[in-house]
């Protein structure tokens, strides 16, 4: 697995070989996974640093942080219905999934169901058209923000405010709020 750091480093590489002529290869092809594709997003660096870590399975979820041998509930602080893994979190919880009916990306989700890993999820959404990508990355940006309010014992947001949220900071919408 490489670190940040040597993803930037290849980053940086690969814009000094474009600026000679030479053609790097920057789409997602096959089940190859090149993270440069994530540092190339129109988006907030957060959302990025994000998405890295939902692609290396680094996000410190209930059932992860239970793994390692803290003794936690590891049921999902949005729902308190299922343990919290990558899975429910972003495609199975109850509210999320009303969330992608609001945007009405309900198919990418099924389509995500689908994926054996957390690389493999980031590779499909990679892969997407630039409109609908941006949609979805900036829905699971929101959603984990969400979970984070409510893991903190704030109020839960609906899911009208996640879907604002993931509307508002889309450089893709067209609807600016």
């Amino acid at each position: 697995m490489k670190s940040a750091y040597h993803v930037l480093a290849d980053n940086r590489d690969m814009k000094k070989n474009k600026q000679k002529g030479e053609s790097s290869n920057t789409e997602v092809t096959g089940t190859s996974f090149k993270s440069s594709n994530i540092w190339g997003l129109t988006c907030q660096p957060k959302i990025k640093q994000f998405l890295w870590r939902l692609a290396h399975n680094s996000l410190p979820l209930h059932t992860k942080i239970s793994r390692r041998g803290m003794d936690i509930d590891t049921r999902c602080p949005v729902c308190w219905r299922l343990n919290e893994n990558g899975g429910h979190c972003f495609l199975k919880c109850k509210m999320v999934k009303k969330c992608w009916i609001a945007l009405s990306i309900k198919y990418i989700r099924i389509d995500l169901l689908e994926s054996t890993s957390a690389k493999d999820t980031v590779l499909k959404i990679l892969s997407l058209q630039q409109e609908a990508k941006m949609k979805v990355i900036c829905l699971l940006f929101s959603c984990w923000e969400a979970r984070n309010k409510a893991n903190a014992g704030k109020q839960l947001w609906s899911t009208a405010e996640v879907v604002h949220r993931a509307m508002s900071i889309n450089p893709y919408c067209s609807m600016k709020l």
